[in-house]
């Protein structure tokens, strides 16, 4: 008798537990979106070249990020991701692009948790922003649109 009330309280406590918690992001939310580079504020070195990247972002249920930059540019040699870091309802990831010169810029997308957007990229050097560049939602696979 005293193992099933223990049991008994356990069961309701499980239950209380999990019908408790706060579910921080819908599970409409839970998908990838890709974007490609619109319009670009910055140094013409950079603003005037044709990206044709893409930069695919996901996020889970527990609202964790995580990226890809697919870069295909004949000065793109390599591509590194750092790290993502949340701030409340954003977030930032950093990336290393090393060109054919041997240069490293550093890559920070930005964007929106909730609603989950990427807006903006930034890419510095040295601890200076060269170029701005807002980002466009395109169509994958049945994703919607958005800008």
């Amino acid at each position: 008798m005293l193992i099933k009330n223990h049991l008994l309280i356990l069961f309701i406590f499980i239950c209380f537990v999990f019908l408790n918690q706060k579910q921080v992001f819908s599970k409409s939310e839970l998908h990838t979106k890709t974007y490609v580079f619109k319009t670009c504020i910055g140094e013409s070195s950079i603003c005037d070249d044709n990206f044709n990247e893409k930069i695919i972002i996901s996020k889970n249920i527990n609202g964790d990020i995580s990226n890809t930059v697919n870069f295909i540019h004949p000065h793109v040699i390599k591509v590194k991701n750092l790290d993502t870091h949340k701030y409340r309802h954003t977030y930032i990831s950093k990336h290393a692009i090393i060109n054919n010169l041997g240069k490293t810029f550093i890559l920070f997308i930005e964007g929106n948790i909730k609603p989950f957007v990427a807006s903006k990229i930034k890419i510095k050097q040295n601890g200076r922003t060269l170029a701005v560049y807002k980002l466009k939602n395109i169509k994958v696979n049945n994703l919607p649109i958005s800008h």
